[in-house]
């Protein structure tokens, strides 16, 4: 039976479970150690979209929210596995009355399916996951202004596109990098994304 799971259910043994996926789906220079990623939990435990098979992770998306440094800095073509705990913000769910918002910067920083649960479908789960997270925290007044995507395999490039977001550049490590903003919308509407974002 499959699971979404996400935001404050996400456990640390999730995380060590993910990136075990990491080592099964990623080149040597794209793993993150546990402590690191650890750390990113512990500051925002929003960050993570997991399908779980019989509670075991068998795929999940890593969605953060990170400063403008950090995002002209992979914009640009950089390695993004230098992000810093200073990158990587919190949500900040206290002013929601409010007009005057902080308008988030977003970060699609991995997509893994386990290759055994590949061409099932549920790489469409694991997406329409993702969105119904998106919308739960836009109904906890968080805006988001833009979203930003460097993708190191045309599995991960054709998940990002169902979210609507556009190829923009390719960098000299021969990964792509896709980006859309979302107010006004200037991305691909898509079945998945369309109650979320309208041009």
């Amino acid at each position: 039976m499959y699971q979404i799971i996400k935001g404050k259910e996400i456990t640390r043994q999730h995380v060590k479970q993910a990136l075990e996926l990491d080592f099964i789906c990623y080149n040597d220079e794209y793993h993150l150690d546990y402590d690191k990623c650890y750390g990113y939990l512990d500051k925002n435990n929003y960050i993570y979209v997991m399908l779980l098979s019989d509670d075991k992770v068998i795929g999940y998306i890593n969605f953060s929210p990170i400063n403008d440094i950090a995002y002209n800095r992979i914009y640009h073509g950089e390695k993004d596995n230098f992000l810093t705990f200073d990158e990587v913000e919190t949500y900040d769910f206290s002013n929601i009355e409010s007009n005057i918002k902080k308008e988030y910067n977003l970060y699609f920083s991995s997509i893994v399916l386990h290759p055994a649960y590949r061409k099932k479908g549920l790489s469409n789960v694991l997406i329409e996951g993702l969105v119904n997270h998106i919308k739960d925290l836009q109904d906890m007044g968080i805006k988001i202004k833009r979203i930003l995507a460097d993708c190191v395999s045309y599995e991960g490039e054709l998940m990002v596109s169902k979210l609507g977001l556009k190829k923009i550049a390719e960098t000299s490590r021969g990964t792509s990098t896709y980006e859309c903003y979302i107010n006004p919308f200037n991305g691909n509407i898509t079945k998945y994304n369309e109650r979320l974002f309208k041009k």
